[in-house]
């Protein structure tokens, strides 16, 4: 195969299940990459990828391959977090660049990860607040029902000057409500992240909502940027990573899948997860079906 020829090991499965049975065999030594078949008997790969990212790690790349070349095949598959989607007919060289680029990739992050193991410590029951971090008690880690909102300044170049004006703007908006409502949340690039239910409160839904309804005009700036966000319910933990001045950082299910969606969001949008929505009772309408299965749009 091409990849043998490329001195590559190669495994193969016929379907899901028999790819899903060899992983749990392999459970000690798992492969380095998964090339994963859209259309597949008994199980879809879509089903398939679904099951390996619950049961192994996040960090194990995914590659989704098909003849499906169409946006919402690949938004499907990126949604359900594959690192990478290759349609037929394939180029040799191309496809062999991308195998290689996820293996490097993740072999730097888990170099990464042993580097700074020693610096990451699960987070204390008290956490003081910074000026640029609202910090508030984790009760356990890792949490259940976290929703996690993004919202992204979709800065272009031309206005990458006005970005650090802008999001200090945005962020005294954030802060604000998250001091009045009791949860995380911080900028990192263009990304504002937002943390709710950290607590187990029965309003979080509706404080996300009420977050992004506020934050999100914020962002706008009167129309210079064309903001856009995402929102999802699930698991997430809290760690403090760094040396003496250790920095809160959320990571997890729930931000790794927010992340993706809003990445795939539409300028002026809202895109959310089903569980994002579910948790999100107060979302308005009018709401229309997302080009990712499973996700709503809410348009603003």
């Amino acid at each position: 195969s091409l990849l043998e020829a490329a001195g590559y090991s190669v495994a193969t499965a016929m379907d899901g299940f028999e790819a899903l049975e060899y992983m749990e065999d392999n459970a000690d030594t798992l492969p380095d990459l998964l090339l994963l078949d859209v259309m597949m008997p008994r199980m879809s790969g879509y089903e398939c990828l679904e099951q390996l990212r619950e049961l192994y790690p996040v960090d194990l790349p995914i590659i989704m391959i098909s003849a499906k070349s169409e946006a919402t095949d690949k938004l499907k598959a990126f949604a359900l977090t594959c690192n990478d989607y290759l349609t037929k007919p394939f180029d040799r060289v191309m496809v062999l660049a991308r195998v290689e680029t996820q293996i490097t990739l993740r072999a730097l992050l888990r170099k990464r990860m042993e580097e700074e193991k020693d610096d990451i410590v699960p987070v204390p029951p008290l956490v003081t607040s910074s000026p640029q971090t609202i910090v508030q008690p984790w009760p356990k880690n890792p949490l259940d029902n976290v929703i996690v909102v993004i919202i992204d300044l979709l800065v272009d170049k031309a206005k990458d000057k006005e970005l650090p004006d802008a999001l200090n703007n945005v962020m005294m908006v954030a802060q604000r409500i998250a001091q009045i409502n009791v949860f995380w949340v911080d900028c990192v690039g263009s990304y504002i992240y937002a943390a709710l239910g950290t607590r187990g409160e029965l309003a979080a839904g509706s404080m996300a909502w009420d977050y992004v309804k506020e934050v999100l005009p914020a962002a706008a700036a009167g129309g210079k940027f064309r903001p856009r966000c995402a929102v999802h319910c699930g698991s997430a933990s809290a760690v403090l990573v760094g040396g003496p001045r250790p920095k809160q950082a959320l990571m997890g299910e729930a931000v790794a899948l927010c992340e993706r969606l809003v990445m795939e969001c539409p300028p002026c949008c809202v895109l959310m997860s089903k569980a994002g929505k579910t948790a999100v009772a107060a979302a308005p309408q009018p709401i229309r079906q997302g080009t990712v299965e499973g996700t709503e749009v809410v348009v603003v």
